[in-house]
């Protein structure tokens, strides 16, 4: 289901941004894919992660946007050629979105455990 849910949320993103603004040329175009398809991703994998008992587990939808977002801003900042037409963001990007995605998932993961323990 978390990869399911990934891919359409993806797949959703870059059909809404791709109608609206076209093909990605700017670093604010990248960024807003960014944070439209963490969003929408975030919000998928969120569904995953409340069906198994994590009741904060909407606090990965704006962490996703905010890592997916950051994620094409370090991509663009080194200088990746946008206008290849790329649906994800290359290595650095990579880097810097799952050190965000890392955090947010610690720290659900961790006050899930302090939810249980004062249970």
């Amino acid at each position: 289901m978390w990869v399911g849910g990934t891919a359409l949320g993806l797949a959703v993103a870059l059909g809404i941004v791709t109608a609206a603004i076209g093909q990605i040329e700017t670093t604010t175009e990248a960024v807003a894919l960014g944070v439209v398809s963490g969003l929408l991703i975030g919000a998928a994998q969120a569904a995953v992660l409340m069906r198994v008992s994590f009741s904060n587990a909407w606090l990965w939808v704006p962490a996703t946007g905010l890592a997916w977002g950051v994620g094409w801003l370090v991509t663009s900042g080194i200088g990746v050629a946008l206008a290849a037409g790329w649906p994800v963001y290359g290595l650095s990007g990579a880097l810097a979105s799952q050190v965000i995605t890392a955090v947010a998932l610690w720290s659900l993961v961790s006050s899930r455990k302090a939810l249980q323990a004062a249970a």
